[in-house]
Formats: C-alpha cells, sequence, structure tokens
C-alpha cells in the first residue's frame, strides 16, 4: 500500500539524546517520550540490513506496532496488521556521536515507483530531528526571509526532517533512494561518516507483501549549514 510511514515515537525519541527516559522540552501533543538505548564503544551496528546485532536491545526499548497513530486516512490507532506491522528501536552511541535507528517492518506491499509528490509518493520513513529541543520548524516558506540564499541556509537548520526511501532509484521523481532532506539542497548530508544506512527486503518492490529490515545511523544537528560539514554544528 502507498504510504508514508512517520513514526511517531522516534520524533520524540530522536529529539533526546541519552539512554535514559526523557521527555521533550517542547511537547507534541500524541507523541509520547520514549528511551533511546546507548550501544557499548564498538560495538554499534554494521549498516547492512542484518538487524542481529540488534539483540542486544531488551525488549522495552522497542517502540511497538500499537504505538503508531494513523493521521493520513483518520484511522487513529485502528491498525490492521495484515497490511502495516512493524517494530523500531531508536538508540545512541557516545563513542560515535550517532543516532542509530532500527525498523523491521512487513507491508502488504512495498511500493517503489519513483512517481509523485511526497517522497516521490512510495513507502517511505519520515524522521524528525530536533537536536536543540527548541521546537524549531524543519522548513523555511517564501515570505520568511527576503532572499533565496538566506532561506535557503535556514532550511533544515534547527531541526532536520527526512524522507528515507528504499531501494535506490537514481531515476525517481525527488527522493531517489536513502536520505531525501527536506527543502534542503544538501548533497552530503546521507553520506559517511554523516550518515548511512543498511537494507534488506525479503519480497519483491510493487508485488505483493514484504518485509523490510532497515537500518539508519545520522547526525543530530544542532545547527545545519548545507554548504558542508565543516560549516554546520553538531
Amino acid at each position: 500500500m502507498k504510504k508514508i510511514l512517520s513514526i511517531a515515537s522516534i520524533l520524540a525519541l530522536g529529539i533526546m539524546l541519552q539512554a535514559s527516559a526523557v521527555s521533550a522540552h517542547v511537547p507534541i501533543p500524541g507523541i509520547d517520550s520514549g528511551t533511546l538505548f546507548q550501544w557499548p564503544a564498538g560495538l554499534e551496528p554494521t549498516l547492512d540490513g542484518d538487524l542481529s546485532e540488534w539483540d542486544i536491545v531488551p525488549e522495552d526499548y522497542y517502540v511497538p506496532f500499537d504505538s503508531h497513530y494513523e493521521y493520513y486516512l483518520g484511522l487513529g490507532h485502528e491498525n490492521d496488521e495484515s497490511n502495516l506491522s512493524f517494530r523500531v528501536v531508536g538508540s545512541w552511541s557516545a563513542g560515535t556521536n550517532r543516532l542509530y535507528l532500527m525498523m523491521e517492518r512487513f507491508d502488504n506491499l512495498w511500493v517503489r515507483t519513483g512517481f509523485g509528490q511526497t517522497a516521490a509518493g512510495d513507502d517511505s520513513w519520515e524522521i524528525m530531528i530536533d537536536a536543540d529541543h527548541g521546537g524549531d520548524r524543519h522548513f523555511a516558506l517564501p515570505d520568511d526571509f527576503e532572499d533565496d540564499e538566506e532561506r535557503q541556509r535556514n532550511q533544515g537548520r534547527f531541526a532536520q526532517n527526512a524522507h528515507y526511501v528504499w531501494p535506490e532509484m537514481p531515476d525517481a521523481n525527488r527522493a531517489v533512494g536513502g536520505k531525501w532532506l527536506f527543502n534542503s539542497q544538501s548533497t552530503w548530508h546521507d553520506k559517511p561518516p554523516w550518515g548511512d544506512y543498511g537494507f534488506q527486503l525479503d519480497g519483491e518492490v510493487n508485488s505483493g507483501e514484504a518485509t523490510a529490515r532497515i537500518e539508519v545511523m545520522t547526525i543530530a544537528w544542532d545547527d545545519f549549514y548545507w554548504i558542508g560539514p565543516d560549516e554546520s554544528l553538531v
């Protein structure tokens, strides 16, 4: 089924960056705070879509499927696991200063055509990170700044919203694969050492049931500047 999957609990998790019970500085209605697992130094996951390394994570760190609130169709918590089901973990490594996110997701149809508007119209994982807890908007509107340069400077500056779309598709409209940072001209943010991912799909795209195994590594930027990492602040 064509859908954009936005994990509400991850929105709260991603802004805290610590392995203890947390609450956001700027509360988001309907989104509960959670707990990030902290990786022991040297045991951070290899990003290849093999989730066996995540077996070290205790079960109570997982974001369960029944926490998902469906906004787009207005279904709320009336979730049908024969259509979509998943489990998610948010984690952090003090050694690498990186966030690591994992999703194991069943879908009755994994859509990947590369056409459409939001996230190329395909199945995606949308993650928002507000590292400094400021509640800043993740995009700038045309009327917010007088010139284009200043507007682009403030796209994703203090909070970043990304659509992750797989498998990669070079000819896709807008979201070609990996991490599409909303409205930003950045071309480096999803490349190691700043970002990376692992993806495996049991099943075929656009053809029946499939289970995706996804790993994401990303920086949590306090002040992101699309020009490059040397101009940005972690």
